[in-house]
């Protein structure tokens, strides 16, 4: 699904967006328009909040924050674990893995042991 969009001002933008800024103001650089609901199509002001692009995405992700801290399920072992269990996707990003650092080594060690024996 994709987010509807708005022509104003010479500019395309998110209709979200859009209503935001013509009913409360401006979103400032580094922050995005999030759906509460999770229902892109529920552009009610009411359903509406501005979030750090970082947290918006942690959102997306699956990620729930209990207090100040971040969690996710393990894609692997399906554990519920804080974001300082899990390993960068790279180091170009903050955006981390979808498995834990134990479930991770596990399998970079099987990836290690399959490639020597191909060889």
């Amino acid at each position: 699904m994709t987010y509807r969009t708005k022509r104003f001002k010479g500019k395309t933008m998110n209709y979200a967006r859009y209503l935001w800024f013509t009913n409360i103001g401006p979103v400032a650089k580094g922050y995005d328009i999030h759906h509460i609901d999770g229902n892109r199509r529920n552009d009610d002001l009411s359903n509406l909040m501005v979030l750090l692009h970082k947290t918006h995405i942690r959102l997306a992700m699956g990620w729930k924050r209990m207090g100040r801290v971040w969690y996710k399920r393990c894609g692997v072992c399906n554990q519920m674990l804080p974001l300082s269990a899990y390993t960068r996707r790279s180091k170009l990003t903050e955006t981390p893995d979808n498995r834990c650092k134990s479930c991770s080594n596990l399998y970079q060690k099987r990836r290690r042991h399959e490639k020597s024996r191909s060889y």
